[in-house]
């Protein structure tokens, strides 16, 4: 008898109970449609990574007329293939010099692996090699010294 008096009870709790998971399941997409109109779901970060390769072969110390190389890395996350436009200028003296310009097409999750090579044209007691990416705002650069 007391069994039965409780089951009475608890019988429209769990009922409603039931009834609250079986209207969620049922309407999941549209609950997380309204989360995410509210900004309450979070969402992927997709990003680009961009760094110098070898970074720690880079040269420290270069000569004028003498040609040095170096190469830089797109590794794109976005989540989707991307087009990443690219300028590569030395900045001597107050002066930049635009040594590449280029576009280049990575798919997702992979990386390119892009090349160049400088000469330092005239005496300077150092020089800046920038890589820059315009439509993503974004930049990598080092310095080197001139001898």
């Amino acid at each position: 008898m007391n069994n039965q008096l409780n089951f009475r009870k608890i019988f429209p709790y769990l009922f409603l109970g039931l009834f609250l998971i079986g209207l969620l399941i049922y309407k999941k997409p549209l609950i997380l449609s309204k989360l995410n109109d509210l900004n309450l779901v979070p969402k992927p970060e997709n990003l680009t990574e961009i760094y110098f390769d070898n970074y720690s072969s880079l040269e420290k110390n270069v000569l004028t007329d003498k040609p040095y190389s170096f190469s830089f890395v797109i590794h794109n996350l976005e989540g989707k293939k991307e087009s990443y436009f690219y300028q590569i200028t030395l900045d001597v003296n107050g002066k930049s010099v635009l040594l590449d310009s280029n576009s280049v097409d990575v798919d997702s999750n992979s990386k390119k692996v892009i090349g160049e090579t400088y000469k330092i044209p005239e005496r300077a007691e150092n020089a800046t090699i920038r890589v820059e990416f315009p439509f993503k705002n974004q930049r990598i650069f080092y310095r080197v010294g001139v001898i």
